[in-house]
């Protein structure tokens, strides 16, 4: 054989094996999945329910007018203060006076009529005794000494009637006095006048059943403020009075304000949601501890509840979680590396993890309530030795960005969170590596 053909030969063996090299390593590369990776650790969690709603007063008060009539005089306008016990408004007092006179007037004519009926029954019984000492001389018969008898309690039952008339028209006055007091409207409270809906010279309504319509103003204790949001009611059994909370208000975005949850509805709020479809939801009502520059009731408002929190607690991203149909202990322990602490200690398929804080299993974790027809539970990837290993998980509190780590794993182990397509596609035992990190300012 030639030496050049030897070189030739050489060439394409070296080449040949190069591309098989080559090829091998795609292979290999293409085998192992890029994913986001992160480390556990502790931290400080806040369970945290968000809800909208309106600030309001926690005392106001809708003033209606407890007499019907014209409107002489309006003293206050919208925004002023005012004390509790001073004038708001004057109703014309006309027809309530001309009727406390009319019934004094009765009353003074109903005396006069005693006085009458008693000089008449006096009369009457003089006659009475007369005709008694003639009728003894024969002088009188029978039949007129019983008509004057019979004269004699007609006057005494005239007499009592006429008495008893003057207790029921001094009732009617002190009621028709009352009736006067009421021209002059008070404030129940002090605070400022909020909405002012009567102007002097219109009619103002006795109020029926709270219609709004009657209502000539409304004076709030500006004071003490409360929001009132609606919490739906996936969340409203975890909303609990005492529970802190902090409220961002439209109008000051820039401050937000502390507040303590007060009162938790037990009467369902319904409304329409779409296609007339009902949604739930509980009323809250928290009071606001910081003063709040140029308060108006009815300012839109969003609050965020505390209802529960760890100081040190394993936190566990969001996004790391995901569910799957765990493989047998078996299983796990003949492909997982033997320094998989956390993998070996993984719970039997359908059994909840046991629970670090104490006791034999944890019955009513959500690793236990999730777990779906088709027997998947909870769980997170755990990075071993370059391989995924899908541990189950039992979570507590739900944080911002992270659950509370109950048991399946410990601080520093290294899990998959993203991205969410990859994640979702791995499989147990799968080989990965993390992606590059990528350049903060790339594009920009």
């Amino acid at each position: 054989m030639k030496k050049s053909t030897k070189i030739w030969l050489g060439v394409l063996v070296a080449a040949g094996g190069w591309m098989g090299w080559q090829a091998k390593q795609s292979h290999d590369l293409k085998q192992i999945t890029e994913v986001e990776l992160k480390r556990i650790e502790r931290k400080e969690l806040k369970s945290v329910l968000s809800a909208s709603g309106k600030i309001k007063p926690k005392t106001m008060v809708d003033v209606s007018a407890a007499v019907s009539g014209k409107v002489l005089d309006v003293f206050v306008r919208e925004g002023d203060l005012v004390q509790k016990g001073q004038p708001l408004l004057r109703i014309d007092p006309k027809p309530f006076q001309t009727q406390v006179q009319q019934l004094e007037a009765s009353i003074e004519s109903a005396r006069a009529n005693i006085e009458l009926q008693r000089a008449q029954l006096k009369q009457t019984e003089s006659q009475l005794r007369r005709s008694e000492g003639l009728a003894t001389d024969g002088l009188v018969t029978a039949e007129q000494l019983d008509r004057e008898k019979t004269q004699v309690d007609v006057e005494k039952a005239r007499l009592k009637s006429t008495e008893q008339e003057i207790p029921r028209l001094e009732a009617s006055l002190a009621e028709a006095k009352h009736e006067l007091t009421k021209v002059d409207v008070l404030s129940d409270i002090g605070g400022t006048v909020t909405a002012l809906n009567i102007e002097a010279g219109e009619y103002a309504f006795v109020g029926a059943f709270n219609n709004p319509a009657t209502v000539l103003l409304t004076v709030a204790d500006l004071t003490v403020i409360e929001a009132e949001v609606e919490v739906d009611e996936t969340e409203a059994i975890q909303a609990k009075a005492g529970q802190a909370a902090e409220l961002e208000i439209d109008a000051h975005r820039q401050w937000v304000f502390h507040g303590t949850v007060t009162e938790v509805g037990h009467n369902p709020v319904t409304k329409l949601t779409g296609a007339e479809r009902e949604g739930t939801s509980y009323l809250v009502k928290i009071v606001v501890e910081d003063l709040i520059p140029g308060v108006r009731p009815g300012l839109t408002c969003s609050a965020r509840i505390q209802t529960d929190g760890r100081a040190n607690a394993l936190a566990l991203p969001i996004q790391a979680l995901t569910l799957r149909k765990p493989q047998s202990e078996s299983a796990w322990r003949k492909d997982a590396p033997a320094d998989s602490g956390a993998v070996a200690r993984a719970a039997e398929p359908g059994e909840p993890p046991a629970d670090p804080r104490g006791g034999a299993a944890l019955a009513g974790s959500r690793a236990s309530r999730r777990k779906n027809e088709e027997g998947k539970v909870e769980g997170v990837f755990v990075v071993r030795d370059g391989k995924a290993w899908f541990t189950p998980v039992a979570i507590g509190i739900t944080g911002e960005k992270e659950f509370e780590l109950l048991s399946g794993l410990s601080e520093g182990d290294e899990i998959v969170v993203g991205p969410f397509k990859s994640l979702r596609e791995l499989k147990e035992g799968d080989k990965v590596r993390a992606a590059p990190k990528k350049d903060a300012g790339a594009g920009s």
